[in-house]
């Protein structure tokens, strides 16, 4: 149903969420992220909570959030446990929920019920804070390729960039297995048969992309490699979300206690090829 990256970056101090289903609407209800300043209008010593919520629809991804910054007792560093216990105690459904979360200083809390649709995966890496989960996946790799160009982005730090969209997605034969139906060009597979983005080997020519585009690029790998099972509809949504200091987002003398990017293709065929464009069009703004 639902593929997702939720990712801190200490380097830029952004938190995000990128997510696409073939469903409508899916940035209305699966991101949610609130930054609190512990002085008004100081972002300096703030904290901050990005949640992901999926599968089920109605979610509580926002009451999570408040939970996380205003709850004394309830945090990531307390452990998943107690975060678990506490939501069992209001939410009769929680066996049929995904969730992923994460706080100020990028620990990761994850919960995959046990009743989510098949396939459901999640893979994380915590040197670089980042978790990609996924359901009613069409292959159980999607969500590794997902985590696997993510940290590449970020770790190369400069890869092809190209009329916004650094992955030629549209019109491309399939490279590899029934769960890649489609491909990139000139890209060579590593690390066993889900193919693996290595955007290094695209082209000669590379400029950087930031945090954004990498979770875009990282939404992109997981459509590459099978994405949502539900091949009978072709239109998609897919949303970005990011959280950080207004300074970071190009707005240094503005006073908010929550300065973000918050970006939407509702109903496409190709909505993260949007997002890319959408992305571009909020810098230049």
């Amino acid at each position: 149903m639902t593929f997702s990256i939720i990712a801190f970056d200490p380097i830029t101090n952004q938190w995000g969420v990128a997510v696409a289903s073939r469903v409508m609407s899916v940035g209305s209800y699966v991101p949610h992220g609130l930054t609190l300043p512990s002085k008004p209008h100081s972002r300096s010593e703030s904290k901050t909570a990005l949640v992901a919520s999926q599968s089920l629809i109605p979610n509580y991804g926002a009451t999570l959030v408040k939970l996380l910054l205003e709850e004394k007792r309830l945090s990531l560093e307390s452990g998943s446990e107690r975060l678990i216990e506490v939501m069992r105690s209001f939410d009769p459904y929680l066996e049929k929920r995904q969730i992923a979360a994460i706080d100020e200083s990028g620990r990761l809390f994850y919960f995959g019920g046990k009743e989510l649709v098949p396939v459901a995966t999640q893979h994380v890496d915590q040197k670089y804070h980042a978790s990609a989960q996924g359901n009613m996946l069409s292959n159980p790799f999607v969500t590794q390729a997902m985590l696997d160009a993510y940290i590449q982005c970020r770790r190369n730090s400069s890869i092809l960039k190209s009329d916004s969209l650094p992955l030629e997605v549209k019109g491309i034969k399939g490279i590899k297995g029934e769960y890649m139906p489609i491909g990139v060009k000139g890209v060579k597979g590593i690390k066993g048969t889900y193919m693996p983005i290595d955007v290094k080997r695209v082209k000669e020519e590379y400029v950087p992309l930031d945090f954004a585009e990498c979770l875009l690029t990282a939404l992109a790998a997981g459509e590459l490699a099978g994405g949502d099972k539900r091949v009978e509809s072709p239109y998609y949504s897919a949303a970005l979300y990011i959280v950080a200091p207004c300074e970071v987002l190009g707005e240094p003398e503005m006073i908010s206690d929550n300065c973000e990017i918050d970006l939407r293709e509702d109903h496409s065929e190709h909505p993260i090829q949007d997002l890319f464009t959408l992305y571009e069009l909020w810098k230049s703004r």
